[in-house]
C-alpha cells in the first residue's frame, strides 16, 4: 500500500496578534531556506490511522533553531484525528529540519514557520 503525504510551507506576513503572539522578527524568512531536510515518509503514517483509513491535514507551527533543527511544534489546525496531529509533530521534532542558504545566520532564539502535513491514503 503506497501512502502519499505532501509537506508544504506557509509564510504569512503581518499575522494578526490574535493569531500569534510572536513578533515579526521571530518569523523565519522562507527565502533563506535552501532545502527541507526532514521528510515524513510512508512508514511514518500511524498504524492505527492507516488501519482505520483516517486522513486529513495537520497544520503546525515549527520553531527552528540556528542550526536548522526543529525544537518546538504547536498544532494550529487539526486534521480531525489527534493521532495524525501528534504524528506530524513527533516526526519533525528533534530532526535536522532546514538547510539555510550559504552565509545565512540566525540569532540564538527560535524562528518560526507554519508547516502543513497532508495525510492521505491513495485509492
Amino acid at each position: 500500500l503506497a501512502i502519499a503525504m505532501t509537506i508544504f510551507r506557509q509564510y504569512v506576513p503581518g499575522i494578526p496578534k490574535y493569531y500569534s503572539p510572536l513578533s515579526p522578527e521571530n518569523w523565519l524568512d522562507v527565502s533563506k531556506i535552501a532545502a527541507y531536510v526532514a521528510t515524513i515518509r510512508s512508514n511514518d503514517y500511524p498504524g492505527r490511522a492507516l488501519q482505520m483509513e483516517w486522513q486529513g491535514r495537520s497544520k503546525v507551527r515549527i520553531g527552528v533553531d540556528s542550526r536548522g533543527f526543529a525544537m518546538s511544534c504547536q498544532l494550529i489546525e487539526t486534521s480531525g484525528y489527534s493521532i495524525l496531529d501528534n504524528a506530524a509533530c513527533a516526526r519533525l521534532l528533534g530532526k535536522k529540519y532546514l538547510q539555510f542558504v550559504a552565509g545565512y545566520k540566525l540569532g540564538p532564539k527560535l524562528h518560526y514557520l507554519n508547516q502543513g502535513v497532508n495525510w492521505k491514503i491513495p485509492q
